[in-house]
């Protein structure tokens, strides 16, 4: 998995905002 996200030319910085852009939405469909 690590490797695969290494390989891409993806920021790194940019998934970890991407995947918490999808918790907070979460979070607010929860609440």
């Amino acid at each position: 998995m690590v490797v695969h996200l290494r390989n891409t030319k993806i920021p790194h910085r940019f998934l970890v905002e991407e995947q918490y852009a999808s918790l907070k939405k979460m979070m607010s469909f929860i609440t």
